[in-house]
């Protein structure tokens, strides 16, 4: 049954008036469903359950929820098209939009509103978090889509990544990531190298591509490397200046840009998850790729636990957060995909066997340091999640 707030508004499927009735709803697809409220009304509204949705006999809808919108007032016919075909659409604080929440935290039991304000959707009774099952049209990249808070025209920054939870820890006999092809000129990495290895040789990094001596080893240092800090400090570049058995951010800057697909954790041999390959024991929790040197201010900032949508025009080129929510199968033995945070498909990186641990730096992912967010952005969609709980005065629910 539908309620008198809705039989006595309005309601819209893909942006189409539909009768205020449920079972009119289409199934297993993704629908764009706009409530508009006969008026404005102020409650902790519960969506995918009733009200009591603690309770198991309350009404629970089995389904995938991706984006939610709230608005103080009801949107036109042409509003709802451009929101459902992902043609342009820009809001400013004059479009009525209260909450936009994009489900797209991959973990937790919170949907942060990424207009900005403090009001988290509470996701109760542990729903699923699905990657990759979203709708075509929603968020921004990957389609045609220009949905901006309060941006006015240009690339939109990547949003930030959410706290870390989970870092990979390295067996170093096989264990790897292999990077894609890139041309760069700088890495950070969040890594806690063990002091006892299982081989007398082992690698940070290896890159040698033609003539490139992008190695790092406890044996030697190629002399690409030019620049090295430890926690956002200069130092002498050279593996006795790498702290052990503790969470450290390193970051290494190359002489020039170079091209190479770089091994992180191994030595750059043939075949994966060979026990020649020299590789690292130990865990790494995040990698950054960069095309050009960064400043020291930049890279302190960095150290700390910095903002994606802060870091300007700086290069940053790749982003790996070693997160379970943020990778894919792949059809190599042992082998996941690591997603690029900054958004770019074609950039995802090759992980290689490893262990997931709940150990993360205090400084790494978004929510740890102490920036100021920017104004936020609408990414691509990613995720999916499925119950939550909304507490906002609010006009229209959709």
């Amino acid at each position: 049954v539908a309620g008198p707030l809705w039989t006595s508004g309005l309601v819209y499927v893909n942006a189409t008036l539909a009768p205020a009735a449920f079972e009119s709803f289409p199934r297993d697809s993704w629908l764009l469903v706009d409530l508009q409220a006969s008026s404005a009304f102020s409650d902790d509204l519960t969506l995918m359950s009733h009200v009591n949705g603690d309770d198991a006999t309350n009404g629970h809808l089995k389904g995938k929820l991706s984006e939610v919108f709230t608005w103080s007032r009801s949107l036109s016919v042409a509003e709802l098209e451009q929101l459902y075909t992902g043609s342009s659409f820009t809001i400013t604080a004059s479009s009525g939009l209260q909450c936009y929440y994009s489900m797209e935290e991959g973990a937790g039991d919170e949907s942060r509103d990424i207009t900005g304000t403090q009001l988290a959707a509470k996701l109760q009774n542990d729903p699923a978090w699905v990657y990759g099952d979203v709708p075509l049209q929603g968020g921004c990249e990957g389609h045609s889509a220009d949905l901006v808070f309060g941006h006015t025209g240009g690339p939109h920054p990547p949003p930030p990544p959410p706290a870390s939870k989970f870092s990979v820890e390295f067996d170093g006999v096989t264990d790897f990531v292999l990077l894609p092809m890139l041309t760069l000129q700088g890495l950070s990495l969040w890594v806690n190298v063990y002091t006892n290895q299982n081989n007398p040789l082992v690698y940070l990094l290896d890159a040698r591509t033609g003539a490139i001596e992008g190695y790092f080893s406890n044996s030697v240092v190629g002399s690409t490397w030019v620049a090295m800090y430890v926690n956002g400090e200069a130092t002498t570049v050279g593996w006795e200046f790498l702290p052990r058995d503790e969470w450290v951010h390193i970051h290494l800057e190359a002489n020039a840009p170079f091209t190479d697909d770089v091994n992180v954790m191994s030595r750059a041999n043939t075949g994966f998850g060979s026990p020649t390959n020299n590789c690292l024991q130990g865990r790494l929790a995040e990698m950054y790729v960069w095309s050009k040197q960064l400043t020291p201010e930049a890279v302190e900032v960095i150290a700390e636990g910095f903002d994606f949508q802060q870091v300007g025009d700086s290069g940053l080129m790749a982003g790996y957060l070693l997160e379970k929510f943020y990778v894919e199968p792949v059809g190599i033995a042992g082998g996941q995909l690591l997603k690029d945070y900054t958004l770019n498909r074609q950039l995802d990186a090759l992980l290689m066997g490893g262990e997931w641990y709940e150990d993360v730096p205090e400084k790494s992912g978004w929510s740890a340091n102490s920036l100021v967010p920017s104004p936020p952005v609408c990414p691509r969609s990613l995720i999916a999640a499925s119950q939550l709980d909304l507490n906002r005065n609010i006009g229209e629910q959709k």
